[in-house]
């Protein structure tokens, strides 16, 4: 992650990269990752692919937290 995805999660969120990492369901840190995944796969031309690995989740939970990512930002 690159240091600037890591200060706009923690400035949007509040949220640091080690939380993001992390397997919690915690309502803000699920926004922090949605916020990461949607900067990382639209805005950093990560492939989803990378984003599983990384995060250690399914396709189609990256593409949902991509999405929710997506609106957080933009509201």
């Amino acid at each position: 992650m690159t240091r600037k995805r890591a200060i706009g999660v923690k400035r949007l969120t509040g949220v640091d990269y080690k939380e993001v990492l992390s397997k919690s369901r915690e309502r803000r840190i699920v926004r922090g990752r949605a916020v990461y995944s949607y900067l990382r796969r639209e805005k950093g031309d990560v492939s989803g692919m990378v984003l599983m690995r990384e995060l250690g989740l399914a396709s189609g939970t990256i593409s949902w937290l991509a999405q929710m990512g997506r609106e957080l930002v933009h509201e």
